[in-house]
């Protein structure tokens, strides 16, 4: 799909972020077993969150979307991997290949006490539609389906959700990244706040131009059989 110039802008600036966490990224990293999965899998993030970039640029909205759920699993399991991994979790992995399920490792850091249980609440709300997204799902297919044919039918304001969704979640890849490596986490945390705050002044905006959420205008623009089946 081609991109309005609103579009790319939007882009641009979740371009931007990426320079600054590049621009914020430690140098070095004390390299035992538990700091390097843990540092891989946030990497494996951000390394994602940039292939989405370079597909929405180019349109390809479909297989963006479908890489959401794989930069919120790298979060969350890299943050397992820095909270909750053991040596024996370490050895598995390393001499198996087998690492825990990944309700597992959600449960886990559910017992941590800083995490204040974001990471059960975030897999309860988001998994059933990361998860549509990225195995072509319905939500995937209605989203092909318009009045003229069948040709993708992502909307902008869907995919202005996704870049704020993958700009917070590009920043706590950063912020595991910086924290694995013993560094201040007081400059990753301000800005994110600022891309929080920059997101709801978004959707503040679009309310108020609209008269309704987001979540109504997607409800709207939705076929009728797909609006009953409750997608």
């Amino acid at each position: 799909m081609e991109n309005s110039s609103t579009m790319n802008a939007a882009i641009d600036r979740s371009l931007e972020l990426s320079e600054w966490i590049s621009e914020h990224h430690p140098a070095t990293f004390q390299n035992d077993g538990q700091n390097a999965m843990a540092m891989a899998f946030f990497s494996i993030a951000l390394d994602h969150r940039e292939a989405i970039l370079c597909l929405l640029r180019h349109g390809a909205r479909t297989s963006a979307f479908a890489l959401a759920r794989p930069v919120y699993e790298a979060c969350v399991k890299g943050s397992w991997a820095q909270h909750c991994a053991t040596e024996a979790d370490h050895s598995k992995a390393f001499d198996l290949g087998v690492l825990p399920t990944f309700d597992a490792m959600v449960r886990a850091l559910g017992k941590v006490r800083e995490t204040d249980g974001v990471f059960g609440r975030s897999k309860a709300m988001a998994w059933e539609a990361l998860s549509d997204y990225a195995h072509g799902g319905m939500k995937q297919v209605i989203r092909w389906l318009g009045a003229d044919g069948v040709a993708p039918q992502h909307s902008e304001t869907e995919v202005q959700e996704l870049l704020n969704l993958m700009d917070i979640y590009g920043l706590l890849a950063c912020m595991g990244i910086v924290g694995v490596a013993g560094g201040s986490l007081d400059l990753h945390a301000g800005k994110a706040q600022e891309v929080i705050d920059r997101h709801k002044e978004w959707k503040a905006e679009l309310c108020a131009s609209q008269g309704r959420s987001t979540l109504a205008t997607a409800a709207a623009s939705t076929p009728e059989r797909a609006r009953d089946r409750g997608i």
